[in-house]
Formats: C-alpha cells, structure tokens, sequence
C-alpha cells in the first residue's frame, strides 16, 4: 500500500471512527479513500462521515493505523471556531 501511496494511485481503506469510543463506526473500502497529492500532501476522502460529523476546513482530527486490523483510526480532536 505504501508503494501505491508514493505513487500517487488512490487507496480504498476501511476506517474505524472512534468519536464514541464505546461504540465505534466501521467506514469500509470504496467509501474511504487515501491518496498522496502532487505536493507531498494526503487527502483523506470519506462523504459519509465528513457529512455526518459536519466536519470542515480548520477542523483538527486525529489519524492513525492500526497494523493488526489494516485499518485507518479517525477521531475528532476539535472543531472549528
């Protein structure tokens, strides 16, 4: 995946988001894409969960992987003023 990364191809993941620890939200595949931009940059596409959690520009959330279930880990931090 990460050689894919590199060269810029687009990656459908699963991604848990953990906003309520205690019950979870599974995102999977072809709704959850990474993808590296021309200026080393990610993007992380996923509608579903930016609609549903209103998330926008100056909002900070919190990524992280999870090598025992090949998975992306997504928490809101903050939201925006």
């Amino acid at each position: 995946m990460a050689r894919s990364l590199e060269n810029r191809c687009r990656i459908c993941i699963d991604m848990w988001n953990l906003i309520k620890e205690n019950i979870p939200k599974k995102y999977e595949g072809v709704n959850v894409c990474l993808r590296k931009q021309y200026n080393d940059d990610f993007s992380l596409s996923c509608m579903e969960l930016f609609n549903s959690r209103r998330l926008g520009v100056g909002d900070e959330i919190g990524l992280n992987w999870d090598p025992r279930s090949s998975s992306l880990m997504f928490k809101l931090i903050s939201h925006r003023a």
